[in-house]
Order: C-alpha cells, then structure tokens, then sequence
C-alpha cells in the first residue's frame, strides 16, 4: 500500500470536497486550465517550427496542428491503458476487500451486545425518520 503524505491527503480531500460541493466549478476550472496549457503548448511549436525552419503561417499553422494531433493520440494511447490497468486491477481488488469487510462486520456484529444493537438499529430508524421528514417536509 502505498503511503501518502499530509499535503497530498489534504490536495485529494479538497478536491473531494470541490467535486462534491462545487462540481460545475472544479470542471470549469480544469477546463479552462487545460485550455490554456493547450493554447501555450500550441504557440510554442508555432513559433519553434517558423523561427527553425522559415516557414510562412499557413505551413506553420498545418505542421503544428499535425503535430498537436500525433501528441492528443499518444496521450489517448496512454490514458487509454492507464485505465484498462486500473479497471483490472480494482476488478481484481475491490471484491476480496469487500467481502473482508462484510466479514469484519458481521463478526463486530455478532460479538456486540444486544443493547448496542438495539441503539444502532434505533438511531437508523430515527435518522431514516428524521431524513424522510425534513425532503418531504
């Protein structure tokens, strides 16, 4: 497993929490960060490839738009993969961990005694309650 520092615990918590809160916002603004790196990526090879190779702007404008779409479908490639990978290995993990779980809880159950069951289950029914009162209400 994979140990994480505070910094980065507190980046994925914030983005949980701007996703969930905010989540029009977050994809504006990754959106609009993309774009201009896209934008800047994309007016450096312009000027790299006319100031290299003398070139006037409509060649220049071709060459970098071929260019730009060779690197979209290598990035697609990877990205592609990456996924397949994670696909795989979370159908290979996620099952074994939940039925560890199930596991875990059904023993933390079993051994608990009847009155901390009891104010479980009453304070799921008066949550439930409560919630049901306050959208319909």
């Amino acid at each position: 497993m994979k140990a994480f520092s505070t910094i980065n615990l507190l980046i994925f918590f914030s983005i949980m929490l701007l996703s969930v809160k905010m989540p029009l916002e977050l994809i504006h603004a990754v959106v609009w960060v993309v774009k201009h790196i896209y934008v800047f990526i994309e007016f450096m090879l312009d000027e790299i490839i006319s100031l290299t190779f003398d070139t006037d702007p409509r060649t220049t404008e071709i060459i970098v738009f071929y260019l730009m779409l060779g690197i979209g479908a290598i990035m697609a490639v990877v990205i592609f993969s990456y996924i397949v990978d994670l696909w795989r290995q979370a159908k290979e993990t996620v099952p074994t961990w939940c039925f560890e779980q199930k596991a875990q809880l059904q023993n933390t159950w079993q051994t608990s005694p009847m009155i901390k069951k009891s104010k479980v289950v009453c304070s799921i029914a008066l949550g439930g309650s409560f919630a049901v009162m306050l959208t319909l209400g």
